[in-house]
């Protein structure tokens, strides 16, 4: 009798790398190939723009101080559909939040752990926003120039609409639980909190996690701790 073999496929996560120095992007791509559903298929110098970033889903920008953020918006435009995750000094709050409005939708400062740069690239291949408690308090305080939308209407109504289930699966957006989280902490499937989320977002008028969170934590329904939820 012969026997067939089958071998589990893992779908990976093709990342490009662009950063200044060659040192930079080699310690990059070894901590990012580590993860066994990372894969990095292109790195790329800054200064050798444009990129070919063909075949890539996500791509990992380190931003040193003198940086211009502008690139982002240049990759962008060339390749819509890649997803940007970018590294950033830990101070530069500005910058990051300006790299926010340009498009990326991961903000890693360079003095986090390695960990949360994986999770912010599996994050952003999800579809979802990782950003880090501080930016995030800096977004709150300027909100207004950064181009994130915040609702408008009868605020008060909206929040009295929120259920007590909601307002669980808020709060739980807040820590940056994924959505296989929530629905295991509350003892219901992900079917359900995307359910919530729906309704939620219906509610408050808001049409992704970033402006929930955004509107959660400036209409007090989750508190803003002055340390990094991420670290």
């Amino acid at each position: 009798m012969t026997k067939t073999h089958t071998k589990s496929h893992v779908q990976h996560i093709r990342t490009a790398i662009v950063a200044h120095h060659q040192l930079v992007r080699e310690c990059l791509s070894s901590l990012i190939q580590n993860s066994s559903d990372l894969q990095v298929v292109q790195s790329c110098g800054l200064m050798d723009y444009p990129f070919n970033l063909d075949g890539s889903d996500i791509t990992v920008i380190y931003l040193e101080a003198h940086d211009s953020v502008e690139i982002i918006r240049d990759i962008l435009e060339t390749n819509p559909e890649i997803k940007v995750v970018v590294i950033t000094d830990g101070e530069d709050l500005d910058s990051s939040t300006l790299a926010l409005k340009l498009g990326a939708v991961g903000i890693v400062r360079s003095d986090q752990s390695s960990k949360l740069l994986i999770e912010a690239i599996r994050r952003a291949f999800k579809g979802e926003t990782w950003l880090n408690q501080a930016l995030l308090s800096n977004l709150l305080k300027n909100g207004d120039s950064t181009g994130v939308k915040t609702p408008n209407g009868k605020a008060g109504q909206a929040l009295e609409a929120i259920t007590r289930r909601e307002a669980e699966v808020i709060a739980m957006i807040g820590k940056g639980l994924k959505s296989k989280v929530i629905a295991e902490r509350l003892f219901i499937s992900e079917a359900t909190v995307r359910h919530h989320l729906s309704s939620i977002y219906g509610k408050l008028g808001v049409d992704d996690r970033l402006n929930l969170v955004i509107y959660a934590f400036r209409h007090g329904l989750i508190p803003l701790s002055d340390d990094s939820a991420e670290d």
